[in-house]
């Protein structure tokens, strides 16, 4: 009797094998540095690019003269210090369309009409610093929540020369604690 092995099945046996190891391994989340140096990159946006979901991106302290447009689940926490990010010449400084979003310890220059647009559920922006606001239109508010399941403003500072500090629009489970909204322009 003649055996004749299939060299298909030796060698599918094998890849199958490394296939289920691979999936089965937990990934675990990344943490990734913003600096002027010595970091992984020295764009936030440029890490936000290059982050996968769950990860945190720590910026180290500097201004950094850019927008922010979040499209996925990260947490950016600012270190050593407080770091600026923004540019005037955008509607929002930071944009946040993805769910489970933290952002902390950040100063958020004005966008042209507002520092943050919110649209993503779950978000958290804790210990920012928006102070500065001076938009075009007296009723551009400092932050823009809109259809946003779950929204915690905790320690923040939110300065404008316009009449609005907060608008929410559709949003449940509103929470805003140890904040401070200052409005110059109450006539609106």
């Amino acid at each position: 009797m003649t055996i004749r092995a299939n060299h298909f099945n030796i060698y599918l046996v094998p890849v199958l094998v490394g296939i289920l190891i691979l999936f089965s391994v937990p990934v675990t989340a990344a943490t990734i540095t913003v600096g002027p140096s010595d970091c992984n990159y020295t764009s936030i946006q440029e890490a936000i690019d290059n982050a996968t979901a769950g990860d945190t991106i720590l910026v180290t302290a500097a201004t950094y003269d850019e927008a922010l447009d979040i499209t996925r689940s990260l947490t950016i926490r600012g270190v050593h210090g407080t770091p600026a990010v923004g540019r005037a010449d955008v509607n929002a400084s930071v944009l946040i369309s993805a769910n489970d979003v933290s952002l902390e310890n950040i100063r958020i220059t004005t966008g042209a009409q507002w520092d943050v647009f919110a649209g993503g559920d779950n978000l958290s922006l804790r210990d920012l610093n928006m102070t500065g606001h001076d938009p075009a239109d007296s009723h551009d508010p400092v932050i823009v929540a809109y259809s946003v399941a779950g929204l915690s403003i905790d320690g923040c500072i939110l300065d404008t020369n316009g009449a609005f500090g907060i608008q929410t629009t559709n949003v449940g489970d509103f929470v805003l604690r140890d904040s401070q909204i200052r409005t110059r322009n109450i006539a609106g």
